[in-house]
């Protein structure tokens, strides 16, 4: 099995990927609506997290080779849930846009009130690495240590990784 997680701001574009790769998808703002009706209810947002993993997991064992997982994921700490669950088998599909781009998409939708979350969450955003499972920590390096010090047979110099 194959896991696509997206990594991107509110009004990026993850959805609209996500649609179109034919694969089943998991989407945390659908089960908000679907289990309280609203767009976030922090009380909830445990049961809203344990049934998009439960999700994932019907649908692993139900035989499906590929899904995707339809949320900002913005952070190491949340993405982090996804690799531990499913070490190997996730792959980062990350939306970038701007986020005067996301915020001109959501005023154009009437939507003004995910301008404070774009701005919050372009603000917490932690890059993926480019192996797209960690994230950076040599200044001025796409790569993480990790990758870094697997791969420094293909480096001439000695990196000193930070702690």
């Amino acid at each position: 099995m194959k896991l696509y997680v997206t990594v991107g701001l509110p009004r990026s574009g993850k959805t609209s990927w996500a649609k179109t790769t034919g694969w089943p998808i998991v989407n945390p703002d659908s089960i908000r609506l679907a289990l309280h009706g609203h767009r976030f209810y922090a009380p909830a947002e445990p049961y809203v997290w344990a049934m998009a993993f439960t999700m994932v997991e019907a649908l692993r064992l139900a035989g499906h080779e590929r899904i995707v997982v339809d949320a900002t994921n913005v952070t190491e700490k949340r993405r982090k849930e996804w690799t531990t669950r499913y070490e190997g088998a996730v792959e980062w599909k990350v939306i970038e846009a701007s986020r005067d781009v996301c915020i001109e998409r959501a005023l154009a939708e009437n939507d003004s009130a995910i301008i404070p979350v774009i701005h919050r969450m372009a603000e917490e955003w932690d890059w993926p690495c480019e192996c797209y499972r960690h994230i950076p920590t040599v200044p001025g390096s796409l790569k993480c240590g990790y990758c870094i010090s697997m791969y420094a047979e293909n480096f001439n110099t000695t990196v000193k990784l930070s702690e």
